[in-house]
Formats: structure tokens, sequence, C-alpha cells
């Protein structure tokens, strides 16, 4: 069985075997995320979890990395990007605020592959957009995506001057 990091390299190296793919096999947890943040020019978050998204959020705050989010759970998802390099710009914890006392998972209801693929797709494309410093990203903006309906919907959020992570008041 292989592991999804190396299942990852071995299909980027198959449509482009002339680069160098770095490949981390480590989960993320409070001792090595800013480590392997810090190394990072973009953080792709596709993680299941808000304990971690929150946990990615704070330590790109801190250490101004973007991050694209991508979520998907059911028949729905979600993107959106937290560009900390520009101090007006709102992080994740401005869009949410806390934790959810309940917390879904995909393994409880599932998950549309084809979800999954849209919101990979798309948040491969606004990554590259980020570090080509293409105008106009996600940032400030939430995308969502209801496979069932087929509607997209486009929410704006701002930056909340209370906010404990970009806030004024943060404490990082």
């Amino acid at each position: 069985h292989q592991s999804k990091v190396d299942s990852a390299k071995d299909r980027i190296l198959g449509i482009n075997p002339w680069i160098h793919v770095d490949v981390i096999r480590a989960h993320a947890d409070d001792q090595n995320v800013s480590s392997l943040i810090a190394s990072s020019d973009c953080i792709a978050d596709c993680t299941d979890r808000f304990a971690t998204r929150f946990l990615a959020n704070r330590l790109a705050v801190s250490l101004k990395r973007p991050v694209v989010s991508a979520a998907a759970l059911g028949v729905e998802g979600q993107l959106t990007t937290i560009d900390p390099r520009q101090e007006s710009n709102p992080c994740y914890a401005c869009l949410v605020p806390d934790v959810p006392e309940v917390e879904p998972t995909c393994s409880e209801t599932g998950v549309l592959g084809p979800v999954v693929g849209t919101l990979g797709s798309l948040q491969a494309v606004e990554v590259l957009g980020v570090l080509l410093g293409w105008p106009d990203r996600l940032v400030g903006r939430l995308l969502r995506f209801h496979a069932k309906t087929m509607e997209w919907k486009s929410f704006r959020y701002r930056k909340d001057p209370a906010c404990p992570v970009c806030g004024s008041a943060a404490e990082l």
C-alpha cells in the first residue's frame, strides 16, 4: 500500500519527469508543522480537521505564508485563500472564529469523489495564482460548490479587528 505523498510524487513525475519533488512523510502536529510551513512559499491546506486547519492558519499568519484552503464533505466543497503578507487581509479565524463543537468527518458522512476532484483542481489553480502573483485571488472570499444543485456561491468576508490570530490584539 503506497502512501498518499508517494502516490502524489509518482503522479507528478509521470506528468513531468524533469522536475524535482520533495516528499515529506510526516503527520502535521504542534511539534513539526512550524518547520514544515517555514520552508514553504505557499501552503495548500487540504486537511479534514478544523483543529489542524486552525493550527496551519495561526502559523501561516505568524510566518506570513499564504494558505489556499480547500475542504469537501458530502456533496459540498469550499475554497478560500488566506494571504497574511498584506496586513489588511483576513485570516481563517476571521471566517470561522471557533472550532465547531460537532465536526462531521468524511468517514462518517462520506464525500463525493468528483467534489474532491473539483475542489482539488481549483485549489491547484489558486496556488499557482498565488505563486505567480496573479491579481484577484480568493483572498477575503469563500467559494462554495454544491454538487447536487450544481450551484456555485461566493461570499466575501473581512478582517475582524478583534481576531485573536490576525487582529490588533493578536497573540501568536
